[in-house]
């Protein structure tokens, strides 16, 4: 009975350490509040111990979300009423997200390399990418909203990848 309260107040402490390192990383970000949201949002990230940890949870957090945006601009492609000029940004958007998602992956056999600068320019390649699908959705239809929210959570995911990444590297 005593080794297995033991057990549970260390597991307990080491997710404690987790939160609060969540807290403290996200203090950086512009969106404090979807930082500590997004990383808190699965298991890994209340328990990583690291910086490193933490970047790694962020790249999967963000890269599932672009994953679903690209899966939702993709579904909206299938309606047949769509004006031609949102039927083009759509496709656009598809393609960027398409991108997006590959550099986060590449983002993460980087991460995993201990090559954390590549980390960056990785990432920044997909804000690049979904910084044009946003642009893109920003000036159109009522079906293209969505899309604009969607990809403004995206950039801001994205963004917290590199305040975490800042703070390894200055580490």
């Amino acid at each position: 009975m005593t080794l297995c309260l033991i057990t549970l107040q260390s597991n307990a402490q080491k997710a404690s350490r987790g939160v609060n390192m969540i807290e403290k990383v996200c203090q950086q970000s512009d969106k404090k509040d979807l930082c500590i949201s997004s990383l808190k949002s699965i298991p890994d990230g209340r328990k990583s111990k690291d910086l490193t940890g933490l970047e790694l949870v962020a790249i999967k957090v963000a890269s599932e979300h672009a994953q679903d945006t690209w899966g939702k601009i993709n579904e909206l492609l299938n309606d047949t009423t769509l004006e031609p000029t949102d039927q083009q940004n759509l496709a656009d958007c598809s393609d960027q997200y398409l991108d997006a998602v590959e550099q986060l992956e590449n983002s993460i056999a980087a991460l995993l390399a201990n090559a954390y600068s590549d980390v960056r320019v990785w990432v920044e390649a997909a804000i690049s990418d979904a910084s044009l699908c946003e642009k893109a959705m920003q000036q159109h239809s009522s079906k293209s909203t969505e899309i604009y929210t969607r990809s403004n959570t995206v950039l801001s995911m994205l963004n917290n990848i590199l305040v975490i990444n800042k703070q390894l590297v200055g580490k």
